[in-house]
């Protein structure tokens, strides 16, 4: 994706997820290595209050659709709909 002339000014990558901690912190290890992103964040680093907990999942998406890239699964069809995106499913 990177490697293409939309994909050049990629820098930034979030990872929507409810996977375990330790898991999801390796994988964000794993995508730095690869170098060129100034920023890998997720869903587990987000602070939320009791009450925003119930609202976590909107807040995810709210982030997904401002990002430039995300990593997710269970990704609505409704939402790559919305969002009038084109995506490659990498192996």
């Amino acid at each position: 994706m990177r490697n293409t002339e939309d994909g050049k000014t990629l820098d930034r990558v979030y990872i929507m997820t409810n996977g375990p901690v330790e898991w999801i912190s390796d994988l964000k290890k794993d995508i730095s290595n690869m170098g060129g992103w100034k920023l890998v964040s997720s869903s587990r680093d987000l602070s939320l209050t009791k009450e925003q907990k119930y609202i976590s999942q909107a807040v995810d998406m709210a982030i997904a659709l401002r990002s430039q890239v995300f990593i997710g699964n269970g990704v609505s069809s409704c939402f790559l709909l919305e969002r009038d995106i084109e995506f490659t499913v990498v192996p």
